[in-house]
């Protein structure tokens, strides 16, 4: 889980220090820097299996984030002003269960990002036990890691400081690269969880050829699905009578049908996710039939609406895109597990805003069930939902920040004249209390309803 998010001279942040919550709201006018956020979070999960010791090389055209330096670079940084990124999260500490739990301890993740593809992009792993070498070295006058690497984020040194306390500086490493080698597997262990459902989606379809993703790859991989949802289909007909919710989790829906057996009281994945699509399309009802047009796992998707006795069943393109659109966010969140980071943009998208409110519910709850949530949305009923859910004592005020994006224009350092000004993009962080009421309504947050409305009068 993310602790805390730091930027300097990141596309349209000059400086950013963002310091996340369990479910973290990210909403502003557009153009104001959410999106922008958003990729800093997908470049950690791009350098997961790049961190080796010290440093890494990120080709940025093959990240799958950004194409070129030009950007992710803000545009008014001088030429000797590093573009940079650092974020902090707790080591991960597994209790006697083998289950997650937040340690007392903090790893720190610095990465310099340079224009040439052909230089060394620096990322230095930190924890307050992989460095304690540093004080004994410093005492004796010889080389540190500060030394060595120029602090947090830098560039390596020469090689001659390398002779400097020769045999003793080479046990120090020794146990630093121990040690390094534990934390790149806690940082695998955190930012290789990072799911992600985008905005643009992949359109309905109703007859699928089975041979998408695995069942082994889907349940904790570092990709479950496809960021267009594509595959969230295939993934129901094949593991949602498979996987389950138990019925002390918070997401589950307390109308959903509960069963008993040698795993407790538990509710069918399928089943869950039917009951929450109900309150977002009411009445309607996801389901797939095999059929036997290939050699394999071929089958068709319905969506059906009304009751049981009467129940018609529909192809999912012909009942709009919001059910279509709805399912990867459902998927995505219902089978998450704690410490689980899960990214969407505009869960609202063709919903109805009864339905952005019910999703905004159950957002609350997954972050209740341990999964961190960073939401990017236009959605005042989103919003209101996860409001209503602190209220009811679903989750805590403390765990939730509505995160409000907005770009202002500010002098530059050292400006001669009042014309001499740079724009970039701030967070003003908004909290919940426990009556579900916010601490702050910034101009161009939530108050349209009522700007629309004074207009008509």
């Amino acid at each position: 889980m993310l602790n805390r998010i730091e930027a300097k001279n990141f596309k349209s942040f000059k400086h950013l220090d963002y310091k996340c919550a369990k479910l973290n709201l990210l909403t502003g006018l557009n153009g104001a820097g959410k999106s922008s956020f958003v990729q800093l979070l997908l470049l950690l999960r791009a350098i997961v299996d790049r961190v080796g010791k010290c440093q890494i090389d990120v080709d940025l055209q093959t990240s799958g984030i950004v194409k070129s330096f030009d950007d992710i670079r803000y545009c008014y940084a001088a030429k000797d002003e590093p573009t940079s990124f650092s974020v902090i999260f707790p080591e991960v500490i597994l209790d006697e269960d083998g289950d997650v739990y937040d340690g007392p301890n903090q790893i720190h993740v610095s990465r310099l990002i340079t224009q040439s593809a052909e230089s060394r992009h620096n990322v230095i792993l930190w924890h307050p036990g992989a460095f304690e070498v540093n004080e004994r070295y410093e005492d004796k006058g010889g080389a540190t890691l500060d030394s060595l690497f120029g602090g947090e984020i830098g560039e390596e040194k020469s090689d001659d400081i390398f002779q400097q306390d020769g045999r003793e500086l080479d046990a120090a490493f020794s146990e630093i690269e121990k040690n390094l080698v534990r934390l790149q597997g806690q940082f695998r262990n955190v930012c290789g969880r990072i799911r992600f459902i985008e905005a643009f989606r992949k359109k309905p379809q109703d007859v699928h050829d089975g041979r998408g993703i695995a069942l082994a790859s889907v349940l904790f991989g570092r990709d479950e699905f496809d960021p267009e949802g594509g595959d969230v289909v295939e993934f129901l007909h094949k593991a949602g009578s498979k996987m389950f919710l138990r019925e002390d989790n918070p997401m589950a829906h307390p109308q959903g049908k509960i069963v008993s057996d040698h795993r407790g009281k538990v509710s069918l994945l399928i089943d869950q996710v039917n009951t929450w699509l109900g309150e977002i399309s009411p009445g309607a009802r996801f389901i797939s039939e095999r059929v036997e047009l290939w050699e394999d796992e071929s089958f068709i998707a319905k969506i059906g609406f009304g009751e049981d006795s009467n129940e018609k069943m529909f192809k999912p393109q012909n009942v709009g895109l919001g059910i279509s659109y709805v399912l990867p966010v459902l998927v995505s969140l219902l089978t998450a597990r704690p410490w689980t980071i899960v990214v969407i943009e505009n869960p609202e998208a063709h919903i109805h805003p009864r339905g952005q409110a019910k999703l905004g519910e159950l957002i609350a709850r997954a972050a209740a069930f341990g999964v961190q949530v960073f939401v990017e949305t236009h959605s005042d009923h989103v919003i209101n939902g996860v409001r209503v859910a602190v209220r009811d004592g679903i989750l805590k005020p403390e765990d939730v920040n509505v995160a409000f994006f907005e770009r202002k224009e500010h002098l530059k350092d050292n400006a001669k004249d009042s014309d001499d000004t740079e724009i970039y993009s701030e967070v003003r962080n908004i909290k919940v209390d426990v009556n579900g009421s916010l601490s702050e309504y910034p101009e161009d947050f939530m108050d349209e309803w009522n700007n629309q409305l004074l207009e008509l009068m």
